[in-house]
């Protein structure tokens, strides 16, 4: 640490230098937790971190298997002209591209260049669009279901359906009701 900020070291830096990189998924079979998948970034060359989706059970006890592991990029190999950008990783809603033009009191939709992903208990979400003061609309990670969620700051994750203009709508100018 200097100054209160970490102190990078140039010689654990590796060449690919993006501002976010995804270098490995595996996936672990883990006892009495089933499947777990492991991600490992990097941010501006330097290891970053793992997250674990869903996440890792504290108590988990037993051998843990590797199940695959699939490498996204060599850390080694820079990449010319990258940018930041989520990788989505699962079916967007059929009205998305429609969706974008929207203007609903209190409701942005995200352009497929800033949907940004969140590490939430259950699941990790891809965010869709931003609902003023009290959430976000996403959708799950891996899921092939097409189903938007109501992901609010202070509660759990609520099924809308598999329209995101109707998640818009329904999201729009008023928060809905917990249940």
């Amino acid at each position: 640490m200097r100054r209160g900020r970490p102190k990078r070291d140039e010689a654990v830096r590796f060449p690919a230098r993006q501002p976010e990189l995804k270098l490995a998924t595996v996936q672990l079979e883990v006892p009495g937790q089933g499947r777990i998948n492991a991600e490992f970034h990097l941010v501006e060359g330097y290891f970053f971190s793992i997250e674990f989706t869903p996440r890792a059970a504290k108590s988990a006890s037993g051998d843990v298997h590797v199940q695959r592991v699939t490498i996204h990029h060599n850390p080694m190999i820079p990449v010319a002209g990258a940018v930041a950008r989520t990788e989505i990783e699962t079916q967007l809603p059929e009205d998305y591209g429609a969706a974008q033009a929207l203007v609903a009191e209190g409701v942005r939709v995200l352009s497929k260049e800033g949907v940004y992903s969140v590490v939430l208990e259950d699941a990790t979400y891809y965010v869709l669009a931003q609902v003023e003061d009290w959430g976000v609309l996403g959708i799950r990670r891996y899921s092939d279901d097409g189903m938007i969620y109501l992901l609010p700051f202070d509660g759990p994750a609520k099924p809308l359906g598999k329209s995101l203009r109707q998640a818009v709508a329904l999201s729009a100018g008023q928060a809905p009701a917990h249940s």
